[in-house]
């Protein structure tokens, strides 16, 4: 089975749609339900959802949902009002999606995510997957005019697995976009050099042997490659090398930072690739999320 029901949060800025520009062709598969969640600061009565400061942020989620159904996606909208991270996290909880794609806001680093640190909250807690993908912005905020807008094509997957049972906990997710979007997966293992680099060469090619193996018996067309070098580094290399276009991956999600397959690679990779990242918190590292108290005050968009 492949994405069904996709979470789209969104801050109503100007760069907002560039997200729908990004994953278009995601987003058109058949039989695919998007809602769009934007997201306000705490409104202490409900007479403050309407007031006219949240207007910009009304009309630009009602301009983004109004795109998605002219082009035949079947998608809903509305705005809440509270904490982004919190309310994100209990939309994906009580929605039924099987991912949340979000824009993540410059490429200066993990500290300039959406809504500041949302992104890294949100994956830290998310029980689905997460794609992030980071536009290049001016200083004031707005989409730079060197960014590219067309729609990333998922047509070939890199993932980088490095032998462990929690970095593979990404497969389930990639098969669910190869299958949908046809792609071709490049697995990759980087290993250390030195004199026993034969040896864990000839191990992660073995690994990464099977892994090909079972995505050809579900369909899904992969070949591998084991590099030695600076892993963070080696993925970039063959990312560009390749010329792949979009990156699945575990991360820990622990302290401070996500702590990827090699230690610190997914936090490297989101301050450094410019193509969309497919992610998802590793089940050993879920930290434990506490019911959701109450309900949020929401305002939906017609």
């Amino acid at each position: 089975m492949g994405f069904k029901k996709i979470l789209l949060p969104v801050d109503g800025s100007s760069s907002s749609p560039w997200i729908l520009d990004r994953t278009r062709r995601l987003l058109s598969l058949p039989q695919l339900s998007v809602t769009i969640l934007g997201v306000a600061p705490p409104a202490g009565d409900p007479a403050s959802a309407v007031d006219p400061r949240h207007k910009p942020m009304h009309d630009a989620i009602r301009a983004m949902k109004d795109r998605l159904l002219m082009e035949g996606v079947e998608a809903a909208a509305s705005i809440v009002f509270g904490d982004p991270a919190t309310e994100i996290l209990r939309e994906a909880a009580v929605g039924g999606y099987d991912l949340i794609a979000m824009a993540t806001h410059g490429r200066t680093g993990l500290d300039r995510i959406l809504f500041g640190s949302v992104s890294l909250k949100v994956l830290q807690a998310s029980p689905i997957p997460l794609l992030l993908a980071r536009p290049l912005l001016k200083p004031d905020g707005s989409l730079s005019a060197s960014e590219r807008t067309d729609a990333a094509k998922f047509q070939n997957i890199l993932v980088p697995l490095d032998g462990s049972e929690t970095a593979e906990e990404i497969i389930p997710a990639v098969e669910k976009l190869a299958r949908a979007m046809r792609s071709h997966v490049h697995l990759l293992t980087i290993v250390p050099g030195g004199a026993e680099e034969g040896g864990h060469r000839r191990t992660a090619e073995t690994a990464l042997l099977r892994w090909c193996r079972i995505l050809d018996s579900l369909g899904i067309e992969a070949a591998p490659e084991v590099r030695a070098g600076e892993p963070a580094s080696e993925v970039l290399d063959c990312l560009h090398e390749r010329g792949l276009d979009s990156i699945a991956l575990t991360t820990h999600g622990r302290t401070g930072l996500p702590r990827a397959i090699y230690g610190s690679v997914a936090e490297k990779l989101l301050a450094r690739a410019a193509v969309p990242i497919l992610v998802c918190r590793a089940r050993l590292s879920h930290p434990h999320v506490p019911a959701f108290e109450g309900t949020s005050l929401r305002l939906g968009i017609p």
